[in-house]
């Protein structure tokens, strides 16, 4: 899921320089902003004498600049964050001082990622004329973008093929369907928080010759860091003197060391983000066996 990814919060605490009082932080439904409001983080700020306030995001010190705005009217205080990111996610902190000490108030700042609520039906069958609507729901942080396929080519709006994404339902219609409308479509959402991953190259099966080491390689595409697991015949694979797994950009690799019998099986990769994962994966024999195996029927 591509774009600007926000999540709308606003923070209410009243800060003594002996006493720092309940801290709320109300998250509000999607449905009650826009997709640009602002996040703002308000205190109440009171002492003798007037208290010096700062304000911190993950212990970094905020000043007013292009990405936030630190403002004040009297005993009220408040941090802007005109349009928050993925980057943007994590603990803010005022900070109320004066000669007679300090307290702090914190909160934290979560983006959500897309997911889908409601997905696409599996299967349709029309005929020809027909309008199909293909619709599904979505959740997460604004702002989301939407792009729908078909069998893996994006497609545009025209006067046969109208969406729409209101109320976080993204909407498909295909108007008097043809027969060249068949085919496998899809939905992709993206925000800032990330896209999930997908394989651009898989696993493939294959012949290996005993005593080789071979390097079973895969590449993927999506938003990191990824985390990346492999497994044999469902077995989690560790590094070792036997495996070596490394990672160089897009291109994920297992380095079996020695290839013999007991490495015979099938070899699973798992690519998982904040977003989601994608799993590939495929079987390695020893070179001649599938011929031994079949010379004695």
């Amino acid at each position: 899921h591509r774009g600007k990814a926000q999540k709308n919060l606003k923070v209410f605490c009243l800060l003594f320089l002996w006493y720092c009082g309940s801290f709320n932080i109300q998250h509000y439904d999607r449905e009650e902003f826009k997709t640009r409001d602002l996040n703002q983080l308000s205190v109440t700020v009171t002492g003798s004498p007037t208290p010096k306030v700062q304000w911190f995001f993950n212990s970094t010190k905020l000043t007013s600049s292009t990405d936030c705005k630190v403002v004040f009217a009297g005993n009220n205080h408040s941090l802007i964050l005109p349009y928050a990111g993925a980057q943007d996610e994590g603990e803010y902190t005022c900070v109320a001082s004066n000669v007679h000490g300090e307290t702090t108030c914190s909160a934290r700042l979560h983006v959500q990622p897309p997911s889908f609520v409601k997905k696409v039906d599996p299967s349709y069958l029309l005929t020809p004329g027909d309008s199909a609507r293909l619709q599904c729901k979505i959740k997460g942080s604004p702002e989301i973008q939407v792009t729908w396929f078909k069998n893996n080519k994006e497609i545009c709006e025209s006067n046969t093929h109208r969406m729409s994404f209101v109320n976080s339902v993204a909407v498909l219609d295909i108007l008097e369907m043809k027969v060249d409308d068949s085919g496998s479509y899809s939905c992709e959402a993206v925000n800032e928080v990330g896209k999930p991953p997908s394989f651009i190259r898989t696993l493939e099966p294959a012949e290996i010759v005993k005593g080789t080491n071979p390097v079973l390689q895969c590449e993927v595409a999506g938003t990191g860091p990824f985390e990346i697991s492999w497994y044999k015949d469902k077995k989690q694979i560790r590094s070792s003197k036997k495996y070596r797994l490394t990672s160089q950009k897009a291109v994920i690799s297992l380095e079996v060391s020695s290839f013999n019998s007991a490495d015979v099986g099938e070899y699973e990769c798992v690519i998982a983000n904040e977003v989601g994962k994608c799993i590939c994966s495929a079987t390695y024999i020893l070179k001649g066996q599938w011929e031994r195996e079949n010379s004695t029927y």
